[in-house]
Formats: structure tokens, sequence, C-alpha cells
């Protein structure tokens, strides 16, 4: 499939004395192939060329990444100018974080509903069972539907730019995204390397939950090969 090269938005920025980080979405060839770079200095596993070229050829995962540009002083006047002539020019500088995600199906139900519906059927008769209540008809309606959540394939920051809550806007970004064409969505999760503990504290503090069990032998590259589980309910 063919490669195209949406025009990015700078979604918001973050600055400090010396630079502004832009978010933007979507991606273009040559920010993934930035995001690319970053991520095999950045990560302990290495990624295909099928996994970045999806970016470009896949709305759907394209949707679900965006990547954190540095526009230094000079860009930063560059695209003032910009943006005065058209909100559409691209957004050009160094990409210093990036996060790729996907969508994954949860068929899990809702096994308190389930048990209290199979109750009331229980002491209902044939003929009542077929008038349930309203409400009950829809929530079952919704536990059908909402069973999707995103999943975080890569999140990876330069060291020098941590801590400026780039990571955190990345996150968001995707989320917000999602949330306003989405309905589906209900949770966002990750797996995260058991010696990671700076990541799984990251999670944490972003209101993540963490499974009690470690998934033996998730990383094949690595030793221990062990990964936490990682969610948040939207």
């Amino acid at each position: 499939m063919a490669m195209t090269s949406p025009t990015p938005q700078a979604t918001s920025t973050t600055t400090n004395t010396k630079h502004e980080i832009a978010i933007v979405r979507p991606t273009t060839s040559h920010q993934t192939k930035q995001l690319q770079q970053l991520n095999t200095a950045l990560l302990p596993v290495p990624y295909p060329a099928h996994f970045y070229s999806a970016i470009l050829s896949d709305p759907a995962t394209n949707k679900l990444t965006c990547v954190a540009v540095l526009l230094h002083e000079q860009q930063q006047q560059q695209q003032q100018q910009q943006r005065r002539h058209s909100a559409g020019d691209s957004i050009h500088g160094l990409v210093v974080g990036g996060i790729r995600c996907r969508f994954e199906e949860l068929p899990v139900p809702d096994v308190s509903y389930e048990e209290g519906t199979q109750q009331q059927q229980q002491q209902q008769g044939p003929r009542q069972q077929e008038h349930l209540p309203q409400q009950q008809l829809q929530r079952q309606e919704q536990q059908q539907v909402r069973r999707k959540r995103i999943y975080i394939q890569t999140l990876a920051v330069q060291p020098a730019y941590r801590r400026l809550g780039v990571g955190t806007r990345l996150l968001q970004e995707v989320i917000s995204g999602v949330e306003a064409d989405d309905e589906e969505v209900v949770q966002v999760a990750a797996h995260v390397w058991v010696q990671n503990e700076d990541a799984l504290e990251w999670y944490q503090r972003r209101g993540f939950e963490m499974g009690d069990q470690v998934v033996e032998g998730y990383y094949r590259r690595l030793r221990p090969g062990g990964a936490r589980f990682v969610w948040r309910d939207l």
C-alpha cells in the first residue's frame, strides 16, 4: 500500500528557556523515520520496518501515533510566521519523543451484571423474562459495544527532554483523539518490563493499576523476560 504524508498539526506545546516542544499528530514520513531511529536507540526491543510503515498506510494506526517535535528558536519564529499564512503548514523539527498504539478488543463481560440477570431470570417466569426492564436492556447493549482498549506498543522520550511532561502529553493526545471519535474505547493499557522500575512508577503516578502477577517470558530477548501488565479505565 502506498504511504502518504498527511499534514501534521501541533496540538499543544511545552516551553522552557531554550526550546519549545510541539505534540504533533498525524506524523509525516520524515517524522516517522525519526521515530524509528528514536525507538531503536532507546528501546531494548527492536521493531520491524512494517511496524513504522503502518503508521502512514493504516488510518487506525496513524490515529494512534503522535510525536514530540523540538522547535529551536529560529524554527519557532518560522513556525509562527507560517501559522500567520496557513494553519496547515508542516511542523518541522527534531523528534524527541513518540508514542505508537493499537486497538485491542475487550470481550470480557460484566460478570456482576450477568450474575444478577441470571438470578432475576430464575425468579421470573418465561413470559416475564421476555420483558426485562428497558434500563437493563440498554446496559446489556452498552456492555456488548464498549469493549475496546488502547494498547501502548511504544512510548519513548529522549533523556534530555524527560520530566517536562512530554510523555504525559503524548499519551493524553492519543486518548483525547480517540475519546472524541470512538465511544467503544474504555481502557488504555501496556506491558512494562519488570526491570524498568522508572516506567512502572511513571504509569502508576498517572493512575494506572498494575497486575499482581508477572507475565513470564513476555520479552524473549530480555533477561529476565517478565513483564507487568498496567491499565487505566477511561
